[in-house]
């Protein structure tokens, strides 16, 4: 009994160090749940450059110019996209975010914060808006553009089924668990979490690290698309997958009102018009499946020029109208980036040259948005 008091005060002790130790990493080193990630990419694809470092933070963004205290003086604007968007093959500086903060810092006169997301699923819209929420949660921006559109469009199946509750699933979707619930709850147990992920992701991204890993991909998938039947338009036994990108446009609209913030809708360039010669052929990766594919299964089918150009123009129209009826501006992109393989790597991934041709199509646009923010 008499060593039971020296143990309770060593106990006592001890939680309050632990305790001092979680209030100081908390506030003074906030640790985000997950890690941030960098990737070296060397890849010889034409109108790129040839060493590309990749990377992004905890919040799986990418930052350009991103002062870790926010300035009033500084307009911050976040962008969220599909491949061209998240750019993985480009710098930041060289993206079409970065290329437009650049342009934008010049005209007003101090710098512009920009930000994409990185990894978001399938270029969706609903994803983005998720993503979307939890991010304007933890940063002040003055300016959302979503530029998206063809994932709406073409990534889901002809036999897709419309879900109202689509939405509130990809929210719940955050990792249950133990041991997620303590990393949420303490800083302290969130760096040795980090730390095992981090691990993980580099064993990842050591393959695709590789030189000309992205290249060899994006030939091998043309490839592959060239030896698939063509379909010369789509053919939906389900659902308009429509309804659900106006849903995520009404979601966007509905965010930026409750945040006080801008709103830009963007529709998102692509290579594709009603008829692509050899060159621009050569950029198409993407297969669309009338059905849904079951696991390694390949059903998919090349769809015609004509039928995906169409589709967008559905897509774009009807964004135009809601995005109207909404007060919010809407930029068509789709066949408003000269579709030659100068400006495009793949159906949406930019060239550089590409990405300065969207920030310059953009830059009005954005400049008044922030003006009337």
């Amino acid at each position: 009994m008499k060593f039971a008091k020296p143990i309770l005060l060593i106990g006592i002790a001890l939680a309050a160090l632990v305790l001092v130790a979680e209030l100081v990493v908390r506030f003074a080193f906030p640790v985000p749940m997950e890690p941030a990630g960098s990737m070296n990419l060397t890849n010889e694809i034409p109108g790129l450059k040839q060493n590309v470092s990749f990377r992004f933070d905890g919040d799986h963004m990418r930052k350009l110019n991103w002062s870790k205290k926010r300035s009033s003086s500084n307009p911050r604007v976040l962008c969220v996209g599909g491949n061209g968007t998240t750019a993985m093959l480009q710098n930041a500086e060289d993206t079409w975010w970065g290329n437009l903060g650049t342009q934008l810092s010049k005209d007003l006169g101090k710098p512009v914060e920009v930000a994409s997301v990185a990894h978001l699923p399938r270029g969706q819209i609903l994803p983005a808006l998720a993503m979307s929420e939890k991010l304007l949660e933890r940063y002040d921006v003055d300016l959302i553009i979503c530029s998206l559109g063809f994932g709406d469009a073409l990534g889901v199946p002809g036999d897709y089924t419309y879900d109202a509750g689509k939405l509130e699933k990809i929210r719940d979707q955050e990792p249950k668990g133990f041991k997620y619930k303590l990393a949420k709850a303490s800083h302290l147990l969130r760096i040795v979490r980090n730390k095992r992920r981090a691990r993980s992701q580099e064993q990842r991204s050591q393959a695709i690290s590789q030189p000309n890993f992205y290249r060899d991909y994006l030939v091998a998938m043309n490839q592959l698309v060239g030896q698939r039947p063509v379909a010369d338009r789509l053919i939906r036994t389900g659902d308009d997958p429509l309804k659900e990108y106006l849903d995520g446009i009404d979601g966007f609209v509905a965010l930026a009102k409750k945040k006080g913030v801008a709103l830009l809708i963007v529709g998102e360039p692509t290579i594709y018009k009603s008829t692509l010669g050899a060159k621009e052929a050569s950029r198409v990766t993407v297969l669309w499946n009338p059905v849904t594919p079951k696991a390694e299964e390949m059903v998919g089918v090349r769809l015609a020029p004509l039928a995906v150009e169409g589709e967008l123009q559905r897509f774009y129209a009807a964004a135009a109208a809601k995005c109207e009826a909404a007060g919010v501006p809407f930029v068509n992109l789709q066949g408003n980036i000269p579709r030659f393989v100068d400006n495009f790597v793949t159906e949406t991934y930019l060239t550089d040259q590409g990405a300065k041709t969207v920030a310059e199509k953009l830059g009005p646009a954005v400049a008044a948005a922030l003006k009337g923010s």
